[in-house]
């Protein structure tokens, strides 16, 4: 019943379905017990996009709604379900119903209400507890605990989770009493509850050991905390905050786990209070909200992002630079959530008021305001770049430089340090990629103008007015005078609707080309960065690139640009880099220099490549080999250049010859008699001869 071999469950489930559907039964993939199995074991293994695969999208819409984190809705349905319920239905249904209802709000965040919720008589949430910082439980009396060893359906992992809710609520409340021993003791009986889980927990999936590991680690903080708090060291505060920003860097499997580490932090804080001296609390208070807030957004957590921008709102004598953070974080929440009103006003109020000074700040301020234009069609790109990217781009640059060594890297007082997570995208220059992609979106949108029937006929009626015009200009040259006024007035306006047009779709055009220039100007700034995103644009360039070698200005800023570029980036592109090498064009020739750059820094990834192109006939006789191919020509002028680095000649020599004898055995011909039908391999073979190839 209490299975945590979930993989070997969904091998077993396959394979059922499989030996099922083979004997015919197609109604197998429909059986309950089996769905139910299915949906289980992916969401205990984390595998959520797969639990829709196995749901009835009629009869079980609330699953639907709980795996898309929609829990209004959830509540909405289960609220339904408890109307007109029979009135004589008691015991173990209605408390299932209510644990429920407990589940869902707290996944809300709405853990007032939760902790407002009795689900079962003296049973308590200590969950609810700490969140909500109500020390006036008495721990010890929870009436059900005493009877879950006699119950059937609560397992063993269940009692020792139990017992560490109990011993970890003891502790965070004996802080708040400063109660030293009593944290201690409790602090050992937690971690004697997670012993015992270990011991009862199933190792074929690492989520069920990140549960445990989380646990452990809040109650590390809570250790942390009490040296500082018990007086059991002096000055340390900065040196356990560092600590913890370390530990809150390191990657986690789930949300949910850094929001307990995280929201426990809270906690500690709150119930310590400030002592004297302790002016170092609020702006950890204020650290810790602003990353709770920013990472919820980021992975769509929406309630607990704006739960938390409800508390920190509640603080007195928030500084005015953190407001501006919190009110920038809230106007995104407000842009994905639909309300882009309020979103717009929000970024406006945090760019136009003088009473945010922070240059990190403004920065965010300038291009979150710049996309929502952008995102709403309001405002032209270009001006957009030069009223809001632009600015948001020196902001950028001025943040930059007082971090470069010898630069003032203080941190203002009542300001978040440019290095925190919520700054991390726009610190790396995100507004060039910003302003990249809307160029973009632009130059397609009017490259596929240019391929509608609507340009065409554009174009059509251009060519059909300069007919008209001409006609009538020779018509007018033998005509009346009468006529000719006529002929006149007639070919002035057809010359004047002729200019009009043609003005119009010239700048179409020069529109289309200022796109494109804007976009791979700034998608070459943005690939210097040191991203994963910036990595990916690459892709991007190669792309115009290639397909507009007839815009001047594009091939001379890819001439430019193109090879400032880190060298790693384009192995990525190496496939589809490599057959544009060649002689007779600046493309090739641009290639030849990338495959050199790249072949000198990444030898092991570029020279297959090369080799590739280098013994593309050799599959033929060398008569039947083209003397003059574009493509042979030009990557034996990248080879003849490589033979002549020192670093490299050891190496093309090693691989020249284990490709040469790959080719030979590829080509070896079998004959097609009985006794010849495999083939052994003996040392007279160039494969055979290979020696010393350490260097590939």
């Amino acid at each position: 019943q209490f299975c945590q071999a979930h993989f070997k469950a969904i091998l077993y489930g396959e394979l059922y379905y499989r030996e099922e559907e083979e004997s015919g039964n197609g109604d197998a993939k429909k059986h309950p017990k089996l769905l139910d199995l299915m949906k289980l074991c992916h969401l205990a293994i984390g595998v959520n996009d797969a639990v829709q695969s196995f749901l009835n999208p009629i009869q079980e819409r609330m699953e639907y709604y709980r795996l898309e984190q929609n829990y209004a809705k959830c509540l909405v349905m289960q609220d339904a379900t408890v109307a007109w319920q029979d009135n004589t239905q008691a015991g173990t249904s209605t408390i299932s119903t209510q644990e429920g209802f407990l589940q869902t709000l707290k996944d809300s965040c709405l853990y007032g209400l939760a902790r407002s919720l009795q689900v079962a008589p003296h049973q308590i949430d200590y969950e609810c507890a700490w969140r909500l910082s109500d020390w006036n439980v008495l721990i010890g009396t929870d009436g059900n605990d005493a009877k879950e060893g006699a119950t059937s359906a609560i397992n063993g992992l269940h009692l020792q989770s139990r017992s560490f809710e109990r011993a970890h609520y003891a502790a965070l409340k004996c802080l708040q009493l400063r109660d030293e021993m009593a944290v201690d003791s409790a602090i050992v009986e937690a971690r004697r509850a997670i012993s015992e889980i270990f011991k009862l927990t199933s190792i074929e999936s690492t989520k069920h050991i990140y549960h445990g590991l989380c646990r452990l680690r809040m109650l590390q903080q809570i250790e942390d905390f009490g040296e500082i708090h018990f007086a059991k060291q002096i000055d340390c505060e900065q040196d356990m905050l560092d600590k913890w920003k370390q530990q809150d860097e390191l990657p986690h499997s789930e949300f949910t786990l850094m929001e307990s580490i995280l929201s426990q932090r809270l906690s500690i804080f709150s119930t310590a209070g400030i002592r004297a001296k302790r002016n170092w609390i609020p702006p950890a208070v204020y650290s810790t909200l602003l990353l709770l807030i920013h990472e919820s957004r980021l992975r769509g957590y929406v309630d607990c992002a704006i739960r938390n921008v409800a508390l920190i709102g509640k603080e007195e004598l928030l500084p005015a630079n953190i407001q501006s953070v919190v009110m920038l974080e809230n106007a995104q929440l407000n842009w994905t959530s639909g309300h882009r009103v309020v979103a717009r006003e929000l970024a406006w109020e945090v760019m136009t008021s003088t009473k945010y000074n922070d240059p990190m700040v403004k920065a965010v301020a300038f291009r979150l305001y710049g996309e929502f234009q952008a995102e709403g069609h309001l405002q032209e790109i270009k001006s957009l770049c030069s009223d809001y990217f632009q600015q948001a781009e020196k902001c950028v640059h001025y943040v930059r430089s007082k971090q470069d060594p010898g630069g003032d890297q203080k941190t203002a007082s009542g300001t978040i340090p440019s290095s925190h997570r919520c700054f991390e995208v726009d610190r790396n220059y995100t507004v060039q990629h910003t302003v990249a992609k809307y160029a973009d979106r632009e130059f397609v949108r009017l490259s596929k103008y240019f391929r509608s029937q609507e340009w065409e006929a554009r174009k059509t009626n251009l060519a059909r007015m300069e007919e008209e015009s001409v006609r009538l200009k020779a018509e007018a040259a033998h005509a009346t005078d009468q006529r000719r006024k006529d002929l006149g007035r007639s070919l002035h306006f057809t010359y004047k609707n002729l200019q009009r047009d043609k003005k119009a779709a010239e700048e179409v055009e020069q529109s289309r080309g200022d796109y494109l220039n804007l976009a791979l100007c700034y998608y070459l700034m943005y690939a210097k960065q040191t991203t994963i995103v910036s990595d990916m644009v690459i892709f991007r360039i190669i792309s115009l690139w290639l397909n507009n070698q007839d815009n001047k200005n594009a091939k001379d800023l890819i001439e430019q640009s193109l090879l400032s570029i880190p060298s790693y980036k384009f192995i990525a592109v190496l496939p589809q880099l490599t057959p544009r090498v060649g002689t007779d064009s600046a493309v090739g020739a641009l290639v030849q220099k990338a495959l050199i750059r790249c072949a000198l820094d990444h030898p092991h990834h570029t020279l297959p490549f090369v080799f590739a192109q280098l013994h593309a006939f050799k599959d033929q006789p060398d008569h039947e080999t083209p003397a003059n191919d574009n493509r042979l020509l030009g990557v034996r002028e990248v080879y003849k250049k490589l033979k002549k680095e020192p670093t490299l000649e050891q190496m093309l020599q090693q691989s020249e010859r284990m490709n040469l004898a790959l080719i030979e055995l590829a080509n070896k011909t079998l004959s097609s008699s009985p006794s010849f039908r495999e083939y052994t391999m003996t040392k007279r073979d160039p494969l055979g001869l290979l020696d010393s190839l350490d260097l590939i």
